[in-house]
């Protein structure tokens, strides 16, 4: 790894961190959210696969 490039994704990194902490009273809502879109996908795919066709 070069020194440009590792000094140009330190910044990158930082100035993203930085964005993460004005929001971060939203992640508990966002990870909920996604939880239970994670919980419907898991149950469409479970019918899905055991639907019998007539």
């Amino acid at each position: 790894m070069t020194d440009r490039y590792a000094r140009a994704r330190r910044e990158l990194l930082v100035g993203l961190a930085a964005r993460l902490e004005d929001h971060g009273k939203g992640f508990g809502e966002a990870a909920q959210v996604l939880d239970l879109l994670s919980g419907l996908y898991d149950r469409a795919a479970l019918t899905a696969t055991t639907h019998r066709r007539e």
